[in-house]
């Protein structure tokens, strides 16, 4: 019965070249689950030994020369 009333939904027909898709990711499936991944990544970051240390050099540097482009 759809065939009498919209042909092109029961068949497809050449309708141009197809578009690649674009690079993942495309579409987020558990938003709400991947920020969480993604903090609990940067935290594990943070607890790092190495990178409290650079943490606290970069201030006190930042501190010496003040904010803007390194001199």
């Amino acid at each position: 019965m759809v065939s009498l009333g919209y042909p092109p939904a029961t068949h497809q027909q050449y309708r141009g070249p197809l578009k690649a898709l674009p690079p993942p990711p495309r579409l987020e499936l558990s938003p709400h689950y991947d920020l969480q991944r993604y903090e609990a990544a940067k935290q594990q970051e943070l607890r790092g030994s190495h990178t409290s240390i650079a943490i606290e050099t970069a201030m006190r540097e930042t501190a010496e020369q003040g904010w803007g482009p390194p001199k």
